[in-house]
């Protein structure tokens, strides 16, 4: 019999398994000019991670009215995308533990995702 996993559980479980991978197999490239990212093509997958430590795109007061008005995070420290055949995961998070799931599509690439060895 096969659990049933949440959203929210199933999300993390992916970011911290997609975490561990670009560590290990990426590399820091420019996103914007003075910001690098660190981005890892592996397997079919684009990995892409930001921490507190990289600078992030400003925030116009809108778009922070924007998130506080729909309950999503005003600004999160960290972010990951992952692209498998276009975008199947954003998400968010700040240190407080606090997760925002921008989207996410849910598939066959989570299994092959976490079937990766970092």
């Amino acid at each position: 019999m096969k659990a049933v996993v949440g959203k929210s559980e199933r999300a993390t479980v992916i970011r911290d398994h997609a975490i561990a991978l670009v560590k290990s197999r990426g590399r820091f490239e420019p996103l914007i000019e003075g910001l690098n990212i660190l981005v890892g093509t592996i397997d079919g997958f684009t990995i892409a991670y930001r921490t507190p430590f990289q600078q992030r795109h400003l925030i116009s007061d809108g778009e922070k009215y924007q998130r506080a008005q729909s309950g999503t995070l005003v600004e999160a420290d960290f972010a990951l995308d992952i692209h498998h055949a276009g975008k199947v995961l954003n998400i968010e998070w700040n240190e407080a533990g606090e997760i925002d799931i921008r989207s996410f599509k849910r598939g066959e690439w989570e299994g092959r995702l976490l079937s990766i060895s970092a």
